[in-house]
């Protein structure tokens, strides 16, 4: 079933602003551990550009779950894997991206036990998967 045209603007809309948001973390990429971890400024805008992409990309996912009609997901976790379930995005993928929305909580809720670690691993190891996932809705839009 073709999605309703509103809801297709809506998503090329967060599907720009995801790029603008992971071209900022690609500008960010090269910073060291030390670095995010002693650097206020730095570390703020790693964490507030991640949050901003991952919620987009919830948001994308959300509107199309809402315009197909297909099962509420009850998590943020799991509005990135129905995607997968519904073959939208490659069910690994869908799967493993899914972590993502549990790290966005973790940026919102938990912000006083982020582990620099792995904020600094997804900042070097893991914006490929953002550019994945545009790939992956693009191709669901056409």
């Amino acid at each position: 079933m073709a999605l309703k045209q509103d809801n297709i603007d809506k998503i090329y809309l967060r599907i720009e602003a995801l790029r603008q948001y992971v071209a900022v973390l690609e500008d960010l990429k090269n910073i060291s551990y030390e670095d995010l971890k002693s650097d206020a400024v730095k570390r703020g805008a790693v964490e507030r550009y991640l949050q901003l992409a991952i919620e987009a990309c919830i948001d994308i996912a959300e509107l199309i779950i809402s315009d197909q009609r297909l099962v509420s997901p009850t998590t943020y976790k799991e509005a990135i894997y129905v995607l997968g379930k519904e073959k939208i995005l490659d069910e690994e993928f869908a799967k493993k991206f899914s972590e993502a929305a549990g790290f966005r909580n973790i940026l919102i809720h938990d912000y006083v036990k982020i582990d620099y670690k792995r904020l600094h691993s997804y900042l070097q190891n893991n914006l490929s998967d953002f550019h994945r996932f545009i790939k992956e809705i693009l191709g669901f839009l056409k």
